[in-house]
């Protein structure tokens, strides 16, 4: 139940910040979110765009029955992308942020090792 609920937040966070970074218009974006003024368009779309597929990553496997292994490999790649997130925060010295990025990451890694026998290793 613990890991349905974690895999259930990080796909909610990551889609909804996946398909915001990737929808809406630099210039509002950057109005939202200072932070993202240290990137081009381009690199928010591409960000937006690993978040979402790191969601989709957590559910996929279990609904299509299939790439059991890709789960785990989506918490890991989720993880990277939160603590990426929260060094910039922390450069930026934006202390909630990166709190809350930190937290993200803990959970991605506590699924990726709850999951990792998936992997076969």
């Amino acid at each position: 139940m613990l890991l349905t609920i974690i895999t259930w937040v990080l796909v909610f966070l990551f889609g909804i910040a996946g398909i915001m970074k990737m929808m809406m218009p630099k210039a509002k974006f950057d109005a939202k979110m200072p932070w993202a003024k240290n990137f081009s368009e381009k690199h928010l779309k591409l960000i937006g765009l690993a978040e979402l597929l790191g969601a989709l990553g957590l559910i996929l496997p279990e609904w299509l029955g299939l790439w059991g292994w890709l789960m785990p490999l989506a918490a890991l790649g989720l993880a990277i992308v939160a603590l990426l997130a929260a060094r910039l925060h922390m450069k930026l010295k934006e202390n909630g942020p990166s709190v809350f990025a930190l937290v993200i990451a803990v959970l991605a890694l506590y699924l990726l090792w709850q999951n990792i026998g998936l992997l076969g290793l």
